[in-house]
């Protein structure tokens, strides 16, 4: 390709962020601005707003990697409301995002009318073109405005995007900079996405059942994440297979799908307390250089996540590449990710082949990233433990067991083995802390 020529990105779209309102009962997030109309802005009134990102596909680069700062819009009395904030960057590659809308946030909104969306990007954008090479340019201006309006009602459901128009950017070799363009999108353009995606972080409020919890996101809205089928949970080195290994107060990262309908997810995993950290590294500081050059790297040994497909495999080192990345900009199309004291959530070392994709957890190092945990797509959970702190379980074994086990200080079991066996225990209750009763029965 020659680059000395001023480039229109062909047919790339940079992602649509859709903000989906609904109405909540109870307070919480917003600005707490009363916005225009004749509806008193009150918390029982506010709505909910799903913050969104999707994407197109481009012909002359196979990726595009920008950081997500901001995103707000103004009421009718010009008030500013935060939709999305994340002070290190939401680190997204908009290629990845064809028919698909990404969640970034559920903010909170009084009714009213509102324009003037805004959103604030770093300056910084890392371009990966056909032959895998990386261009660092420059975005024109790390603000951009997108016309357009939204009259939200007290118990109204609605979806807004912002469609960061890649057919119509262009870049100039000669500044190195890329000019954008975002373009607003009505609900019924929303509602086309073939996928509504969820990668979030936040705390967990409570644990309702074992397949359900609520969380609480980062910009302080909650929503209630269901475990889907099959989903893992990991946490301290352990694969749990129900959300009773959580606990209020735990953070979490969470990947599944959203359901704008009635604002829930939907998790294929969570990770409790191992989050991608998205600080940004002072790039001055020894030790803190990008594994393959280029791009924004944390500090050494932050969290991270990467998403793709295997292009190698040598022993206990494998390269990818790279789809997806949560806490730093790649700065090259793979990585290196080293597994050899890795925890296997889902799938085995013997599903690792070329072609493969797998969704890595780890630290970033100098030589790529050292892998704690890895998902193989299509692999079978790992569990450890199938209940934690309170469950319950019933076995039939040996002709007759049946046991009923509750690990939250107390503990019941009732057993029938090899003809009659009835055991019922208490270790350490709530009322008889420090005390054991068993009571055994043996019929044999």
């Amino acid at each position: 390709m020659d680059l000395r020529k001023g480039i229109s990105l062909g047919a790339l779209v940079l992602g649509s962020v859709i903000f989906t309102l609904n109405s909540c009962g109870g307070g919480g997030g917003g600005s707490g601005v009363s916005a225009g109309g004749d509806i008193p802005a009150t918390p029982s009134n506010y709505g909910k707003v799903a913050v969104f990102i999707t994407d197109d596909i481009s012909n002359q680069f196979d990726e595009a990697w920008v950081r997500i700062y901001r995103i707000t819009i103004t009421d009718a009395k010009g008030a500013v409301h935060e939709l999305f904030s994340d002070p290190n960057g939401k680190v997204v590659n908009l290629f990845e995002l064809s028919d698909v809308a990404e969640l970034l946030n559920i903010a909170t909104l009084p009714p009213g009318t509102y324009s003037n969306i805004q959103v604030e990007l770093d300056r910084s954008v890392v371009l990966i073109n056909k032959s895998g090479n990386p261009i660092n340019a420059n975005l024109s201006s790390s603000t951009l405005q997108v016309n357009g309006s939204l009259n939200l009602q007290a118990g109204a459901a609605t979806s807004i995007g912002i469609d960061f128009d890649l057919k119509q950017f262009s870049y100039d070799p000669t500044t190195n900079s890329v000019q954008p363009v975002a373009i607003f999108k009505p609900e019924n353009e929303i509602e086309k996405a073939k996928e509504h995606k969820a990668k979030v972080e936040g705390k967990v409020v409570s644990v309702i059942d074992a397949t359900t919890v609520e969380v609480r996101l980062e910009n302080g809205s909650t929503v209630r994440v269901n475990l889907a089928q099959g989903a893992a949970i990991y946490s301290k080195g352990k694969v749990f297979a129900d959300a009773n290994a959580l606990s209020p107060g735990t953070e979490v990262y969470i990947s599944g799908t959203f359901n704008p309908d009635d604002n829930t997810i939907t998790a294929t995993s969570m990770y409790a307390d191992a989050r991608p950290d998205d600080t940004p590294a002072d790039n001055n500081t020894p030790g803190n250089s990008p594994p393959s050059g280029g791009g924004n790297t944390p500090a050494q040994n932050k969290v991270v996540e990467v998403e793709g497909r295997i292009v190698s495999i040598n022993g206990n080192r494998i390269v990818v590449d790279v789809s997806e990345a949560e806490g730093f900009v790649p700065g090259t199309e793979t990585i290196t990710i080293d597994i050899s004291n890795a925890k296997f959530v889902k799938g085995a070392s013997d599903n690792l082949q070329v072609g493969a994709k797998i969704e890595i957890y780890g630290s970033l190092g100098q030589n790529g990233v050292v892998a704690v945990a890895v998902e193989v797509e299509g692999g079978k959970p790992n569990y450890d433990e199938r209940h934690n702190e309170n469950s319950n379980r019933n076995e039939n074994a040996n002709g007759n067991h049946n046991g009923n086990d509750n690990h939250n200080g107390n503990m019941n079991d009732n057993e029938n083995m090899n003809g009659n066996h009835n055991r019922n225990a208490n270790p350490a209750g709530n009322e008889n802390a420090g005390h054991r009763n068993d009571n055994v029965n043996h019929n044999g």
